[in-house]
């Protein structure tokens, strides 16, 4: 018993001596780093979806909510969207089994039959 607790003892000893490495890297002087800019957390990974003919490229007032086009599109048969509102002579549909409150919002795109813009709530 006495053998287990000193192999324990040392195995624990050998393992936190194991885990200290001399530093790798160069601590930054103080002024340095006090005037220093910060790396940028957030990266843009896409960029402005170019605008479409015929669909509005900013924020859309549709009900109490405001959509914005995505760029995403759809194929879909005109039996699978039902229309929700018009605005400005642009007629909104959503899916035909979705109800209120939608998670999205289609526009017909224009000159394509079968073929749907697609535009999401803005919070």
């Amino acid at each position: 018993m006495k053998f287990f607790r000193t192999a324990g003892l040392v195995a624990v000893a050998a393992m936190t001596l194991g885990a200290c490495e001399p530093k790798k890297y160069q601590l930054m002087p103080l002024e340095e780093a006090m005037h220093r800019v910060p790396t940028p957390l957030v990266a843009q990974l896409y960029g402005p979806t170019p605008p479409v003919p015929g669909v509005p490229e900013g924020p859309v007032r549709v009900g109490q909510a405001y959509w914005q086009a995505t760029g995403t599109v759809f194929q879909l048969p005109n039996d699978f969207v039902r229309p929700v509102a018009t605005v400005d002579g642009l007629m909104f549909h959503s899916f035909a089994w979705d109800e209120q409150p939608f998670d999205r919002l289609l526009v017909a795109s224009p000159g394509a039959p079968g073929v749907w813009l697609e535009f999401l709530e803005v919070y």
